[in-house]
């Protein structure tokens, strides 16, 4: 079976965690992949948001289907 394409959506989320982990300046990341500054930034950002959120997701998702579990005290 073929490996399905990533979404719009996955492929920013990639970039800004790409980003957060193997850069340390806008400037170098932008260099890297061919933008201006204002694309790279705009990315990021874009990147932030749509991580942000599936992480918030995640959480909610956890909480309303696993019961925490309190060891001790």
């Amino acid at each position: 079976m073929a490996k399905r394409k990533p979404t719009l959506k996955e492929t920013i989320q990639a970039s800004y965690l790409e980003y957060l982990n193997d850069y340390l300046m806008i400037t170098t990341f932008a260099e890297h992949k061919g933008l201006t500054y204002d694309e790279a930034n705009d990315l990021i950002r874009l990147g932030r948001q749509l991580h942000e959120r599936i992480v918030e997701e995640n959480k909610q998702f956890l909480k309303d289907h696993f019961q925490v579990i309190h060891i001790g005290g």
